[in-house]
């Protein structure tokens, strides 16, 4: 668990916590090269409240561990 996250979890108030922790699971960053998904919370990050289309970052797979950059894409649960 990163700073940030530490940070999150153990200073807010759970709800918003988990509110936070919920979203950042739901931003999923597929992998290029090897179709791996992870979330932003899996590679330690937190993304709330944001919006954004076309985003891509530069992020190692936990899978195949090739730097690439990756599409930001919201699953959104319907």
């Amino acid at each position: 668990m990163t700073f940030i996250q530490k940070f999150v979890t153990t200073l807010l108030p759970a709800k918003w916590s988990a509110a936070i922790q919920a979203e950042s699971e739901s931003w999923l960053l597929p992998c290029p090269k090897c179709g791996f998904v992870q979330s932003v919370w899996d590679i330690g990050g937190v993304r709330y409240k944001a919006v954004s289309k076309g985003k891509r970052v530069s992020v190692r797979c936990l899978s195949c561990k090739q730097w690439s950059m990756m599409p930001m894409e919201r699953k959104l649960d319907q």
